[in-house]
């Protein structure tokens, strides 16, 4: 039988791995920009952090409700970038095998997780380490590692036990700045069309898969974001012909809301804060006049 601590480094791996496609993928992460320049993706988030609202739908006809929030920053540091993701999930009925998880931690009936991934990103862009810390269920996990040539040497600690793993499959030009950074190319417009490499993990084997995602911008849509009603642009992601996601961005990438459509999951974009947690957008003095900030485009 596999020990509670295993079993929570697989439910940590998908949460902060295969969740992305839930609080990254779909969310503006995780692939999702052009490979050919990071540095230049990320510049327009550095130290700036982007709060969603993470809802569910169980089905198309359903009011979706809410079930936790999550959080995109990238702040730089003196060896290069880092990359934080916090997901804070109260209601984890939508996660795939929540019970079978609540058996494996001895049918604990606490509900909640929230979880921090740190990802160090070197000057150039490649994945040097991953910190992972938080409470699952009621359990306190955290896990950490280097990045080389091997793998991912991760060692974790969770539920009194404790261990360590080598991911081979997790390397510094796998999980780059490229498939790190938040928000779709700037610049896109109606009928643009691009394709990228989708990263996900299966949870039961921590390996990881990648897929060719297609992406393309199918029209324009006037929505109600935090700041006002705006058109955004909707772009649909696809993997192996099948329509998975839908997200509306403006041209400036910055991703407003996202559905991951399979799954119910939508990620609605509440705010924009400085590293020091101060709001920058929408404006806190003026809520009703947009201004431009370098993150979502104003609703003029």
């Amino acid at each position: 039988m596999i020990g509670n601590g295993i079993r929570l480094v697989l439910f940590a791996a998908w949460v902060m791995l295969t969740g992305w496609y839930v609080a990254r993928q779909v969310a503006p992460d995780m692939g999702l920009v052009t490979e050919s320049d990071p540095k230049a993706s990320l510049a327009a988030r550095l130290n700036k952090v982007q709060h969603y609202v993470m809802l569910w739908r169980p089905q198309p006809t359903h009011a979706a409700q809410k079930v936790g929030t999550c959080s995109l920053g990238a702040t730089t540091d003196d060896v290069g970038v880092r990359m934080e993701t916090q997901i804070d999930i109260t209601n984890t009925r939508f996660l795939p095998g929540e019970r079978l998880l609540r058996q494996a931690l001895d049918g604990r009936a606490r509900s909640g997780v929230r979880l921090r991934m740190d990802e160090l990103l070197d000057a150039n862009m490649r994945l040097r380490r991953v910190e992972i810390a938080g409470n699952v269920f009621g359990t306190a996990f955290n896990a950490e590692g280097p990045v080389d040539h091997r793998g991912l040497s991760l060692t974790w600690t969770a539920a009194g036990s404790s261990g360590s793993r080598l991911i081979p499959e997790v390397r510094p030009q796998r999980l780059a700045g490229g498939e790190l950074s938040a928000g779709l190319p700037a610049g896109l417009a109606v009928g643009s069309r691009f394709t990228t490499r989708i990263s996900s993990i299966d949870p039961a084997r921590l390996k990881l898969a990648t897929k060719e995602a297609v992406f393309v911008v199918t029209g324009m849509a006037h929505m109600r974001t935090a700041a006002g009603e705006t058109d955004l642009l909707e772009v649909e992601m696809s993997l192996d012909g099948r329509r998975m996601a839908v997200l509306h961005s403006d041209r400036r990438g910055a991703v407003h809301r996202q559905e991951l459509l399979d799954a119910g999951i939508i990620l609605e974009l509440t705010h924009v804060t400085d590293q020091f947690g101060r709001q920058i957008w929408p404006a806190p003095t003026t809520p009703h006049v947009q201004i431009e900030i370098d993150g979502p485009e104003d609703g003029r």
